[in-house]
């Protein structure tokens, strides 16, 4: 997906639907985990981080629990529920409280 500003285009997003889940081999029995990809993490003084945007447009920065990497993507355990959106590129030009347009990534590169 992709944030739009009113000036155009300015990062991507990752929604975590269901499905998008991979058992964790860390586990005696799989467990359902959920994955963003690793672009998607930001880190601050406080720990890792990410942009989420809410169904009404609004950024918002939650800080979240990381579990193993499974490459290009990482398990988050803490902080995001099914179906978040999130921001993946672009994450200099988008700052908590702007309003952006999600659609999907695969629709705005054409």
């Amino acid at each position: 997906m992709v944030a739009q500003s009113p000036t155009g285009p300015c990062a991507k997003i990752a929604t975590v639907w269901p499905g998008l889940s991979s058992p964790r081999s860390t586990a005696p029995n799989p467990v359902e985990s959920l994955l963003i990809p690793q672009a998607a993490v930001q880190r601050d003084q406080k720990g890792d981080f990410v942009l989420v945007v809410s169904s009404n447009g609004t950024v918002t920065q939650r800080h979240v629990t990381l579990g193993q990497q499974v490459a290009p993507d990482v398990v988050v355990e803490e902080g995001l529920q099914e179906g978040e959106a999130v921001i993946v590129e672009g994450l200099q030009k988008v700052r908590p409280g702007a309003q952006v347009e999600a659609v999907i990534a695969s629709d705005a590169q054409e």
